[in-house]
């Protein structure tokens, strides 16, 4: 988990690896709204280290809502 904190985006772990760990799958499953809702997408945009706008972050976010709507 704490390879997340990392600062350099390169060295972080994309989204598929994040939604393989372990702490995320027990999260998912105990959250009725999932990371991948439009008020959590938000709030993650406004902790980002990147810039709101970016386009991968856009483009991670919207992989997270597919996968978890394919999950659903």
């Amino acid at each position: 988990m704490t390879a997340m904190l990392e600062k350099n985006r390169a060295k972080r772990p994309n989204v598929e690896q994040v939604m393989d760990m372990a702490w995320f799958k027990e999260y998912s499953v105990k959250n009725s709204r999932g990371a991948g809702s439009p008020q959590n997408a938000n709030k993650f945009k406004n902790y980002a280290l990147t810039a709101p706008n970016d386009a991968k972050l856009d483009a991670e976010i919207k992989l997270v809502q597919q996968m978890q709507d394919e999950g659903k």
